[in-house]
């Protein structure tokens, strides 16, 4: 299955987060990268502000919040995860549940 992933974590007034050290970022970098390669995520973007993208390969997404969870991070970070759908299947299955009525 295909998801999307949004993870945020709340910024402290002078604009740093207060989050992983240079080493645990790096490690982050590893992690991600590593998923891209593998074809484990299909992207993954950093957002302006406090946030973070990633367009994911996963079973589930109880296994994609394994997944996320694993390298080191903003120990604040949540994230919003949604199942993607091909929008030509929806749209043919919506169809064929109308032409069934």
């Amino acid at each position: 299955m295909k998801f999307i992933a949004i993870g945020t974590h709340p910024a402290v007034p002078d604009g740093s987060t207060g989050g992983p050290t240079p080493e645990e970022i790096e490690q982050n970098r590893r992690y991600f990268q590593q998923g891209l390669d593998e074809g484990r995520f299909d992207c993954v973007y950093v957002m302006a502000g406090v946030g973070r993208m990633v367009i994911a390969n996963a079973e589930s997404e109880a296994a994609l919040r394994a997944s996320l969870a694993e390298p080191p991070d903003h120990p604040q970070r949540s994230w919003d995860v949604k199942q993607l759908l091909d929008f030509n299947q929806v749209i043919a299955d919506f169809l064929k549940s109308v032409a069934a009525k």
